[in-house]
């Protein structure tokens, strides 16, 4: 399995939203409420235009797999991630976050719920 990770743009706001507001995603989030559309997409502006944090769009063979997001926190790269429903069980996640170790340089921190 290849995950290849690609910034976010608008045109994600829509799987982005559907992975976010996942039963399963939500159990495992700080916030467990669902997000409504409205404030995903404030939200997504806000975070692409954001220099302390990047959001990442995970695909294999160009069909979305989940989530990844890097937030700078001085001097630590603080890590979160999402698998896309459908896709679970087949070691997405693990990828998701190996690809992602090598695009940052650094210490690197990750909080699992």
């Amino acid at each position: 399995m290849t995950i290849q990770l690609r910034l976010a743009t608008m045109k994600d706001a829509d799987c982005l939203l559907a992975c976010r507001n996942d039963v399963k995603t939500r159990e495992a989030s700080h916030n467990t409420e669902k997000i409504p559309r409205e404030e995903h997409i404030t939200w997504l502006k806000k975070i692409i235009n954001d220099p302390v944090r990047t959001l990442y769009v995970a695909e294999e063979e160009g069909v979305f797999v989940g989530t990844a997001r890097v937030d700078k926190l001085e001097e630590t790269h603080l890590l979160s991630w999402a698998v896309a429903p459908g896709e679970r069980g087949r070691g997405v996640g693990k990828m998701i976050v190996k690809t992602m170790c090598y695009e940052i340089s650094g210490t690197i921190c990750a909080e699992i719920k």
